[in-house]
Formats: structure tokens, C-alpha cells, sequence
């Protein structure tokens, strides 16, 4: 336990539990949209375009992705699983079971196998919005994560520690992920344009 720090370690159980809940929900979501934009190139949208976008993507996995995500998943929850182990054996009561899970893996998006190029105009933009909404929600889950931890009443240095870490990680992932919808929109609008000039020289797809 940390120096100077109190917290409502009765609630800890019913918190860590609604906290396993959320990062889950923002593991899921941020495997899905990796699972999507895997999917595009067999359904949608392949070529030149397509690959770098996936390559770009891919580079955010192990940070802000896993990254966040092992410290709410595991780092979080295991300091308040000991918490409540220490105290519960110093009043001598029984501990209530408190789960701790484990990170989910988020696989890189392999670039598209078939050569050329092909975007679907309608379904991509159905793709295209599962993917942007997939995002957004990960970025919501935060905070729904740090209301969560405040019904703790969680106060002292490892409190001020986690409002540190929260706020720059909130930041950090907001940012990352408005980044990869602005390349994500960007890379798509360009391989529309990219399929009109070439339908418009006779040259097909």
C-alpha cells in the first residue's frame, strides 16, 4: 500500500469488475476495426493505397494501443487487487474475489496479396464507417473507465499518479486516433479519385 494513500477498498471488487467490463468493450473495439480494415481487402478496397494505409495502422498497435490497454487491463487492476488483499488482511476478513485479465491481441493487418487495385464505392463507405465508429468509441471508453475509478474515492500519490498517466493517455490516444481517420479518409477518398481517372481514361479496373 502506498504511502498516504486512502481509498474505499470495500468498493474495489464491484470497481475492478466494472473496470475488466470496460476495457474490455475498448480491447473489442479496437480489435475490430484492425479486423475490418483486414476484411476491406477482400471485399472492398485493395492496391498501393490500401497497403499504406494498413502499414501506418499497423504502427500504432504496440503504442498508444497495447500500450493503454496493459495498463487498464492489468496494471490498474492489480495494484487494486493487492489493495484489497492488504487490507482485508489486516482487518482480518476474508478478501472478495477480485479478477485480473489479460491484454487481447490485436494482430497487424497483413498488406493486400492481390496486385492492382480495387475499391468497391458503396461498400467501402459502409466499411469506412465501422471502422471510424469502432475508433470512436475507444476513445469514449476512457472516460467511462475513469468514472469508474472515482467512485474509490481513490486519493494520495498512486491516485495522483493514475490522473497523471489517465489524462496523458487520453490525450495521447485522442490524438492518434483522429490522426488515423484523417489518413484513413484521406487514403480512401484518394483511391476514389484514383478509380475515376482511370475509369475516365478507358482503362478499367
Amino acid at each position: 500500500m502506498g504511502s498516504g494513500t486512502t481509498i474505499k477498498y470495500e468498493q474495489i471488487p464491484t470497481a475492478v469488475n466494472n473496470m475488466n467490463d470496460i476495457s474490455r468493450k475498448m480491447g473489442e473495439d479496437i480489435k475490430a476495426a484492425y479486423d475490418k480494415v483486414r476484411q476491406m481487402q477482400s471485399t472492398t478496397w485493395y492496391g498501393k493505397r490500401y497497403n499504406d494505409f494498413t502499414t501506418y495502422f499497423n504502427s500504432y498497435i504496440d503504442d498508444p494501443f497495447v500500450k493503454i490497454l496493459n495498463y487498464l487491463v492489468t496494471e490498474i487492476p492489480e495494484f487494486l487487487k493487492t489493495w484489497h488483499i492488504n487490507v482485508s488482511n489486516f482487518e482480518s476478513v476474508s478478501p472478495m474475489n477480485v479478477s485480473v485479465e489479460t491484454v487481447p491481441t490485436i494482430e497487424p493487418v497483413s498488406p493486400a496479396a492481390t496486385t492492382g487495385m480495387f475499391i468497391d464505392s458503396d461498400g467501402v463507405t459502409e466499411d469506412e464507417t465501422e471502422v471510424i465508429n469502432r475508433l470512436d468509441a475507444v476513445v469514449a471508453t476512457i472516460q467511462d473507465y475513469i468514472n469508474c475509478v472515482d467512485i474509490l474515492d481513490w486519493r494520495g500519490p498512486t491516485a495522483n499518479q493514475f490522473d497523471t498517466t489517465m489524462k496523458a493517455s487520453k490525450t495521447n490516444l485522442a490524438n492518434t486516433i483522429e490522426s488515423i481517420k484523417a489518413t484513413f479518409r484521406k487514403e480512401l477518398e484518394n483511391a476514389r479519385a484514383d478509380r475515376i481517372a482511370l475509369e475516365s481514361s478507358g482503362g478499367g479496373l
